[in-house]
């Protein structure tokens, strides 16, 4: 206790330096953390929209439907099961579908399209589809009407109102065909899905597709954030998997997880170099700290005072700066984060198209989870342990003539 007492006031001898290295820790932690959560964001809503909109976190299906991709390899609708998912921990949202491909048709201009029948009570609490619709007005569950990304829309030239054909193969190979009024438009959040995504009601889809009663699928969606691997072995141990198969969102969606590896790797490299800012930053205080007070430190050997008790008390010091900066970074981090949160960046410009050519949505929201401050607070703290290594190393091997002298 009487070294950390002694550690404290020596901060404060020197107000200006510990000023200095308490504001350059305080504004390294923020952006760390601001920047941190910023990737995490724009990761996490890729994931969300991409998977929201098409697969799910994970996703149950019958054995062998992911590899064919056949409407006869479709599933019963089990009320059951689903209900056994509803209650799974970890789990948010389950929403069965039946996907499929068509041509979809105006008349004079014609798109293959991704078909989906959904839920449209269960696949607007994930999706927010009510808020996400420019114009219009989602159908009910019984409608037969059909809602499109705004990118068809105007691929088609296609309004509220006017009718879509389409004409595809529904189950057993028996034929599909549909003329349906255009419910709403919606924003989907992804360039690509905008422009080939329509969605049916459930019971429709099953009509069309002369598949009544089945599913092609049964999409699982969880908070971000969550351990994605503990929740596919709950769902596991939820379903009979002689009859069922789970599939996480990295394995049916390679690609994306492969673009967000790419991109990650150039945005550690800025981290990095903000870790080393940080680094130097400290260390240059430390060097400083121990030229400035060399003869203190002389003296005080030279009265009694053991070099390992001396290192300990300059050990506390570092951690009692880096502590103070950490504390104060986090803390106005929360409130730039809520504010980013309530208010998410949407680009413009070049950087939008850019995005957009990736399939992404021009947004940049933030991730608030523990492990978005745990872990810069985690690096941070190990920064100044390695910093504090240095003044302990040379007061072990200090010389008390060569400080009595200077």
């Amino acid at each position: 206790m009487i070294y950390l007492k002694l550690a404290w006031r020596n901060l404060w001898r020197n107000r200006r330096r510990t000023f200095i290295t308490v504001g350059s820790l305080f504004f390294a932690v923020l952006l760390a953390i601001v920047m941190f959560a910023l990737l995490e964001g724009v990761y996490g809503n890729m994931i969300r929209n991409m998977a929201g909109f098409t697969t799910g976190y994970l996703q149950v299906h019958g054995n062998g439907y992911w590899e064919e991709k056949d409407l006869d390899l479709a599933i019963p609708v089990d009320e059951a099961l689903i209900d056994k998912l509803d209650h799974t921990k970890g789990i948010t949202g389950v929403m069965p579908r039946i996907e499929s491909f068509a041509l979809a048709s105006t008349g004079e201009v014609s798109s293959p399209v991704m078909l989906m029948g959904i839920d449209p009570v269960r696949e607007d609490a994930v999706n927010n589809l009510q808020t996400r619709t420019r114009t219009g007005k989602l159908f009910a569950a019984n409608d037969q009407t059909a809602a499109i990304g705004e990118g068809l829309a105007t691929k088609l030239s296609l309004s509220v109102g006017d009718t879509l054909l389409l004409l595809g193969q529904g189950y057993h190979a028996a034929s599909a065909y549909g003329k349906y009024p255009i419910a709403a438009i919606i924003d989907m959040g992804s360039p690509e899905l905008s422009k080939s995504l329509v969605y049916l009601p459930l019971n429709e889809m099953q009509r069309y597709l002369s598949m009544e009663g089945m599913v092609t699928s049964i999409a699982l969606m969880s908070a971000p954030g969550m351990d994605l691997q503990k929740e596919l072995k709950a769902v596991q141990a939820s379903i009979d998997t002689t009859s069922y198969h789970v599939m996480d969102w990295t394995e049916m969606m390679p690609e994306l997880l492969q673009t967000m590896q790419g991109d990650q790797a150039g945005n550690r490299i800025m981290i990095y170099i903000l870790y080393m800012v940080i680094g130097f930053g400290l260390f240059s205080t430390v060097l400083m700290m121990l030229t400035e007070r060399q003869h203190e430190f002389g003296i005080m050997v030279s009265i009694g005072t053991g070099k390992k008790q001396l290192s300990r008390m300059v050990f506390l010091e570092i951690l009692l700066l880096s502590a103070i900066g950490i504390i104060l970074g986090t803390a106005a981090s929360l409130p730039i984060l809520h504010y980013l949160d309530a208010h998410p960046i949407r680009l413009t410009g070049e950087i939008a198209d850019v995005y957009a050519s990736y399939g992404f949505e021009p947004v940049m929201p933030v991730l608030i989870t523990p492990n978005v401050f745990l872990s810069q607070i985690k690096t941070v703290g190990l920064i100044a342990l390695l910093v504090s290594l240095y003044p302990i190393i040379k007061l072990l091997r200090f010389s008390v003539m060569k400080a009595l002298r200077s």
